[in-house]
């Protein structure tokens, strides 16, 4: 979503949204809200303001058979098998 601005020009949503817990607010055409935050591991809701639960290793985040664990900081980690890298191993090396 652009914001017309008049006098100003235009200008994002992301231009006044922030992100919690370090995430990224991303301009989302099409989406209600006009953004969407980029959660970082361990974080979920709109803003990213809410911490995932402890169980969240249950649904395994983690591609190509990654290991999941939260550390003590309640963050998700995974530890990718040889072939994949990336915060999911969702990248082929």
């Amino acid at each position: 979503m652009t914001i017309v601005i008049f006098g100003q020009g235009t200008a994002n949503m992301c231009d006044w949204i922030q992100c919690a817990n370090g995430g990224i607010c991303q301009p989302a055409e099409g989406s209600t809200l006009g953004y969407k935050c980029r959660c970082q591991f361990g974080f979920t809701g709109t803003l990213c303001e809410s911490r995932l639960n402890i169980t969240t290793c249950v649904r395994n985040p983690c591609l190509h058979n990654g290991n999941c664990t939260v550390t003590n900081d309640y963050q998700v980690k995974c530890t990718c098998p040889k072939g994949y890298t990336g915060t999911r191993c969702e990248i082929s090396i």
